[in-house]
């Protein structure tokens, strides 16, 4: 039986710069995900919410 656990989490949000280039931020805790995000709406950046990543690791078990 091939099951899949999580590996790792991460949290990712989007800035939007005036220039039109689009920069993402990748973080491992939802705090400074979060921080991230207020500094840059407080300069007037338009950002996306923190979305949470789970990346998994798929494992054989065989007999399960």
């Amino acid at each position: 039986m091939i099951s899949a656990v999580v590996a790792l989490v991460i949290w990712v949000a989007a800035a939007f710069m005036p220039s039109g280039e689009t920069k993402y931020g990748i973080f491992k805790e939802k705090e400074l995900c979060e921080r991230a995000v207020t500094e840059a709406r407080s300069e007037g950046i338009f950002t996306s919410d923190c979305v949470k990543v789970e990346l998994t690791k798929v494992q054989n078990k065989p007999g399960a």
